[in-house]
């Protein structure tokens, strides 16, 4: 899925989910000398900020853990418009249950 810089999506979760884990890329069609950022949060609050991604790139693997978000955001910033982030394959982990 790509997503332009400034643009967030929301998931909606219900249930228990101890973890988030996706690949993220600075899309192939973004300005050559563009550079993101992606902030991850969970019910408003940050729970990551990666590090910049420049055009060339390859996709990097975030993993992070969760405590019970009811919504996950996905937030791509840049420093050049026109740019836009890939998120390959997002996978909220669900917590098992007995």
């Amino acid at each position: 899925m790509a997503v332009p810089a400034g643009a967030m999506i929301d998931f909606s979760l219900t249930g228990n989910f101890r973890a988030l884990a996706l690949r993220v890329a600075l899309s192939p069609d973004s300005p050559p000398n563009a550079q993101m950022v992606v902030r991850i949060l969970a019910d408003g609050r940050q729970l990551a900020l990666s590090p910049p991604f420049k055009a060339g790139d390859p996709p990097r693997f975030m993993e992070m853990p969760l405590s019970d978000p009811k919504t996950i955001t996905l937030e791509p910033d840049s420093n050049i418009p026109g740019a836009s982030m890939l998120f390959i394959d997002p996978v909220a982990l669900r917590e098992n249950t007995p």
